[in-house]
């Protein structure tokens, strides 16, 4: 009988657990009222390495503009998200803090100077000097085309992550950082697939990657995908299920602690597609070392 109710015990937890050993629970809205907003489309969060600085983007109903906002932590406590001083005047969407701090990457349909009528989505940025954001910088036209860059996401040495649609499948793409130029980007291959992938978060030393993909016939059920780095390959990814749900999961993103993981989740069959930001508590380091030593590689 004492083993009959062990076994039961232990069912009990493992039916908590998914299969990468971190106890299964239940994600909150992060900040309701204040950041992530009722009824709002509020998503991409980034924060910076102390958590005292945030960016995040604010759609309209149509989901077809975008606005960038962001708070600060004053005396333990966030602010109302603002707009960004750099943001407002076009459509502007899926902010990124590099790690250090001081740039913020986006993408936005901002005109250039070569190109002063497009439509379609490049790549900027802009530079904390004397406490203030810069002017917006573009990245070139090595990293941009003439269609959408967007989901930017950087790693410690420079190293530009991002997703690029329009023309075909959406796949995500690397530019590495070679001399202080970027070079031309190619796509991520262990994570290609004929699906759809955007929304790349590279962890700072390039140990893993986080990204979207929506495999469903109709392409509402998104859900975040993991691929970790094992002997300098990219190991086959895996569904990040601690916080996939019937919904559409996507952005997400670690904290610089590792022991939260920052999402964002919407339901396409509402009208006007409200869509909320998540966080989730988890001992980050114990999840991805069971992601590493199940790893398994692509054929080729």
């Amino acid at each position: 009988m004492k083993q009959y109710f062990l076994f039961l015990a232990i069912l009990i937890i493992c039916q908590g657990c998914n299969t990468h050993g971190s106890q299964k629970q239940t994600a909150q809205i992060f900040q309701p009222d204040i950041i992530s907003v009722k009824d709002q489309h509020d998503d991409y969060i980034s924060l910076n390495p102390d958590e005292t600085f945030l960016t995040l983007t604010r759609f309209t109903d149509d989901y077809r503009n975008g606005t960038i906002y962001i708070s600060q932590k004053l005396n333990g406590e966030w602010q109302e998200a603002t707009v960004a001083p750099f943001s407002g005047n076009y459509n502007d969407s899926r902010s990124y803090i590099s790690p250090d701090g001081k740039r913020i990457y986006y993408a936005s349909n901002r005109p250039t100077k070569i190109r002063p009528n497009k439509k379609d989505l490049d790549i900027w940025y802009v530079e904390l000097q004397n406490n203030e954001w810069s002017n917006p910088i573009h990245t070139g036209n090595i990293i941009n085309s003439e269609v959408n860059e967007t989901h930017p996401s950087i790693s410690e040495n420079g190293n530009l992550y991002f997703a690029r649609w329009g023309r075909g499948t959406n796949n995500i793409y690397i530019s590495k950082l070679e001399n202080g130029v970027y070079q031309k980007p190619i796509i991520q291959p262990a994570i290609s697939t004929n699906y759809s992938e955007s929304h790349p978060f590279i962890d700072p030393k390039e140990q893993y990657i986080l990204y979207g993909s929506a495999r469903d016939s109709d392409g509402l059920d998104g859900e975040v995908y993991i691929s970790v780095q094992k002997d300098g390959q990219w190991c086959k990814p895996e569904k990040l299920d601690i916080i996939n749900s019937n919904l559409y999961d996507y952005s997400a993103k670690i904290n610089y602690n590792r022991n939260k993981i920052y999402f964002s989740r919407t339901d396409f069959n509402k009208n006007g597609e409200p869509a909320d930001i998540y966080r989730l508590d988890v001992n980050w380091d114990q999840v991805l070392q069971s992601y590493l030593e199940n790893a398994t590689f692509n054929d080729n």
